[in-house]
């Protein structure tokens, strides 16, 4: 199956733009080598890669190219033999990467040229981004755009780029191989002068970029952004642009954002087409959850099939966003599908999440995705295939190859009609099915690839989207989640210094944090800091942004995506694109925007600043960063404290319930004993116009005010009594709220108490505030800590 593809397949011109002779070359007819000179050797000894911890390294370990990693070793020997280098980069999942493996990297014969007449180096992409970004520049200045993996890019002993390309398919690779070669002996003084021009060329373009400028970008950009995603939308089913189609979390961010703060509808109903025809198309996992790369056509029904944990995250962001929007319960079931996936299959025994799946198995793309009606009809009983067919889309013509992709043509309120079912009890159906057929489906061997090692950066997206949705969902065990990875990171990928670690793999975590590490980690300890209502995350994530600052800021203005330590990198990039992962700048300024709010004098000039330095990205494409638009929209609300009325009346901007309530905590007398009871009382004061939800709460949806209270080394009981809430009518229905002031007062008695003489007494409150006109915040969890005094057992 060859639909799908990770790389943009240059022309053979393109591919040698400015190589003169070795562009004339190439377009000569091809040699076409013995057939016993193309033999793959299999039995061949293990080369240097075996010492790796990459998934994608450890692939080519058992290849006959004489490979090295990435490092001072495989430089040393290019200076010492005058060898040019010829580096591949690519990831464990490409596709692509394993077909020019096969052809390629296992074929003794190209293996003896690139053994006598190179140097060659592999690349994890997914380890190393910062070398993947400044050779994927080179190839898109060599071929005039494109790129994409696997990359193939040949180097002087200097590191210096002369000539690259993507997929080679063998014999042609092995003719470039055999021509570089030659003009390598006979025209090395050219080859290098090109490698000279371009690495000239690559300096001036990023001396050039994310430089400051004079004016703060307007923030009508952000609209000039939003006018090209719609004048680009797919109105049919979502989604912008044609095939190959994409999910875009970045940009469904920036609509969303549109709509809270602009009430653009027009805004919200895109991304609601969107993400509703995505989780009915066949690019999300129907049995497992969880969505696949993207889509080779433009319907969201055939899509690469590989599923990467940062497209997880957004998604799940995404889909909690809009949940929490519209109140759109079928986007409630995409998130809980989405965690549940995650938690069932991309979860380490520590608690944090690989990095993806593979798309296919033995070369074969899609194949554990794919059924026959058959075998479906099988493995159910009669009624239960009736439904599922209807469902899932079987019950047509074949969609792929004589085959099936399961997906859904009707929406579930459709099929709730034509069943005459109510929702739950054709969902319970629904999920019955599902989980027989995904059973059946994992029962085979052999299961896709599992890519199983730890990216910071990747986690940090996905503990944020947990952090996110369990506030938004009322799920605790979302939080719960969250707030183990984030724990683990702190544990497992943090130097004794406390400085991040960019990969963990078998226990062993390496490489220097990356930009986009630090950024994306501050946004998950940020939102954990939401989700809780303490200080702890806030205080971490204050502790990285002050590290971010240090090792990454660049003068001339934004952050650079590598830190000054890390060497052998022939320039030091910037991101200035927000592709399947916003760019680390964009999420770097989102991040600090958050922490102005509470600490503009530290963190505030560097938000400006990195605007101002991408500002002129941002007036030519302001399209090209839709999640840095994000950050500006944020950051022009930064400004003077206004009332909570004044706020209102500004639009519907996101808000927590934290933002608008305080509370006071203290007991009565401070001093517990066993089985004595005291008084707990909790004063809470919110904003003028603002008014809490009560308890209990008047719609399910609503998280009813609640107090806790517990004890480290002990056991408490705790015994509120919530005052009578007062009845409101609102577009939402009768709303019980408690008014500005309340009060709450609570019997605690010690079940059993530490053996200390004083302890800490934590007090949470959980709450969630509207006004009203029935507009409600995300709920907050407040927190405040009591000493208390011990007394002995009476």
């Amino acid at each position: 199956m060859k639909t799908l593809t990770e790389y943009n397949p240059l022309p053979v011109g393109a591919l040698m733009l400015g190589l003169g002779i070795l562009g004339l070359l190439l377009l000569a007819p091809l040699v076409v080598f013995a057939s016993e000179g193309n033999k793959v050797d299999t039995g061949r000894a293990m080369n240097r890669l075996q010492f790796e911890t990459s998934p994608y390294l450890l692939q080519h370990a058992g290849n006959p190219v004489d490979w090295y990693p990435w490092g001072e070793e495989a430089f040393a020997l290019a200076r010492k033999e005058n060898k040019p280098i010829f580096l591949s980069v690519g990831y464990s999942t490409c596709y692509w990467c394993q077909v020019m493996e096969h052809e390629s990297f296992e074929n003794s014969f190209t293996a003896g040229i690139l053994n006598r007449n190179f140097v060659s180096i592999k690349v994890d992409r997914e380890e190393r981004p910062d070398v993947d970004q400044i050779y994927m520049s080179a190839v898109q200045l060599l071929s005039g755009g494109g790129g994409g993996w696997p990359m193939s890019v040949f180097l002087t002993p200097e590191l210096k780029p002369f000539h690259a390309g993507t997929y080679i398919p063998n014999p042609q690779f092995n003719q470039i191989l055999e021509q570089i070669s030659t003009l390598w002996s006979t025209q090395q003084l050219n080859l290098q002068k090109r490698a000279d021009e371009v690495t000239a060329r690559l300096q001036s373009i990023e001396s050039m970029q994310g430089r400051r400028t004079g004016a703060l970008p307007a923030e009508t950009l952000a609209a000039d952004g939003v006018k090209r995603f719609a004048s680009i939308f797919d109105a049919d089913v979502g989604g912008f642009g044609g095939a190959p189609k994409f999910p875009r979390p970045a940009v469904l961010e920036l609509l969303l954002k549109d709509y809270e703060v602009n009430g653009n509808r027009t805004s919200l109903d895109m991304v609601s087409k969107t993400l509703d025809a995505m989780a009915r198309g066949g690019i999300y996992d129907q049995l497992a959850g969880g969505f696949h790369r993207y889509s080779t056509d433009s319907h969201w029904l055939v899509p690469h099939f590989e599923k990467m944990l940062y497209d997880n995250a957004q998604l799940l962001k995404a889909y909690a966003h809009a949940y929490q929007l519209t109140r759109n319960p079928d986007f409630r079931r995409t998130s809980e599908d989405i965690v549940a996936y995650v938690q069932r299959e991309m979860t380490s025994s520590e608690g944090l999440f690989y990095s993806a799946q593979d798309s296919g198995v033995e070369g074969e793309e899609g194949r554990s995705y794919i059924w026959q009606r058959e075998d479906l009809r099988k493995l159910l009983t009669p009624k239960e295939f009736t439904l599922a067919a209807k469902v899932y889309g079987f019950d047509a013509e074949p969609n792929f190859e004589g085959q099936y992709i399961l997906y859904r043509p009707w929406s579930y309120q459709q099929i709730q009609q034509a069943a005459a079912l109510e929702r739950e009890p054709l969902l319970a159906q629904l999920d019955s099915i599902r989980s027989r057929l995904l059973k059946a489906r994992q029962s085979q061997e052999p299961q896709p690839l599992q890519d199983d090692k730890i990216i910071t950066s990747w986690n940090g997206l996905m503990i944020e989207a947990l952090a996110y949705a369990g506030q938004v969902l009322h799920r605790p065990d979302f939080t719960r989640m969250a707030e183990r990875a984030a724990r683990q990171i702190l544990s497992l990928l943090q130097t004794r210094q406390g400085e991040l670690l960019h990969v963990l793999r078998q226990g062993q975590s390496k490489l220097p944090a990356y930009l986009d590490d630090y950024a994306a980690m501050i946004l998950a300890l940020t939102e954990l800091s939401r989700a809780e209502g303490g200080r702890r995350w806030q205080a971490e994530a204050i502790r990285l942004a002050d590290q971010m600052i240090e090792k990454f800021w660049d003068q001339t203005g934004g952050f650079h995506f590598a830190q000054q330590s890390v060497e052998n990198l022939l320039i030091r990039p910037k991101s200035s694109f927000d592709g399947a992962i916003p760019a680390a700048n964009s999420l770097a300024a989102q991040g600090l925007t958050r922490l102005a709010k509470e600490h503009p004098t530290a963190y505030r000039s560097y938000v400006e600043q990195t605007m101002r330095a991408f500002g002129p990205y941002l007036k030519r494409a302001p399209h090209a960063l839709p999640y840095m638009l994000v950050a500006l929209i944020d950051y022009n609300r930064l400004g003077s404290p206004v009332s909570s009325t004044e706020r209102e009346t500004t639009g519907p901007l996101q808000v927590h319930t934290s933002d608008v309530l305080r509370m006071h905590a203290s007991l009565s007398p401070g001093r517990l004993v066993p089985r004595r009871t005291t008084r707990l009382e909790v004063e809470l004061d919110m904003d003028v116009g603002w008014h809490l939800v009560s308890n209990p709460a008047s719609l399910d949806f609503l998280l009813p005010t609640s107090v806790e209270a517990q004890i480290s080394g002990g056991e408490l009981r705790l015994r509120p009594d919530y005052p009578t809430g007062y009845q409101v009518d609102s577009p939402l229905g009768k709303l019980g709220l408690y008014k500005e002031q309340v009060q709450i007062l609570s019997e605690l008695t010690p079940v059993q108490l530490p053996g200390e003489r004083e302890a800490q007494l934590e007090v949470r409150v959980k709450a969630q505030a509207c006004n009203d006109t029935g507009r409600c915040l995300l709920p907050s969890t407040l927190t405040q800590t009591i000493a208390v005094e011990i007394g002995p057992v009476e």
